[in-house]
């Protein structure tokens, strides 16, 4: 069975894990976005980083990351220097089903995208099987 998750880097050095508390689902809360939500306005940290992790039989398989801020305790993230000083605005998630018209498959992924001024990076993951992502800069 797959199972996706989002990950978010934290400018406090804390990561906020979808599903692990405080960000677990529970019935009748917020969810756990929400809840992150909440908890950077509460705490007054924002995120640097977002990822998406797919699991199989409970084992972390891949990891799809989106660009993160380009600073670290050392300096600039050599990965990401060309976006430098472009750093995310805002980080958002959602997920969704696509059906086919002919087939009336349904398909599930997952989005996280980064903000910036003037364009949004948005990383998709399929929830399906895990083994596909797709990158759409707008």
């Amino acid at each position: 069975m797959v199972k996706t998750k989002w990950l978010a880097a934290l400018s406090d050095g804390t990561m906020a894990v979808e599903g692990v508390a405080p960000f677990a689902e529970v019935k009748d809360e917020l969810s756990p976005w929400q809840k992150l939500l909440a908890y950077l306005d509460a705490h007054d940290v924002h995120i640097t980083g977002m990822r998406v992790q797919v699991s199989k039989c409970g084992e972390a398989t891949r990891t799809y990351n989106l660009p993160s801020f380009n600073k670290t305790p050392e300096g600039n993230h050599e990965k990401w220097v060309t976006l430098y000083p472009r750093d995310p605005a805002s980080y958002t998630y959602r997920r969704w089903v696509t059906c086919s018209l002919t087939t009336k498959e349904e398909r599930h992924h997952i989005e996280v995208c980064a903000h910036y001024a003037d364009f949004a990076v948005s990383l998709f993951v399929d929830e399906d099987e895990g083994n596909e992502s797709w990158v759409v800069v707008h």
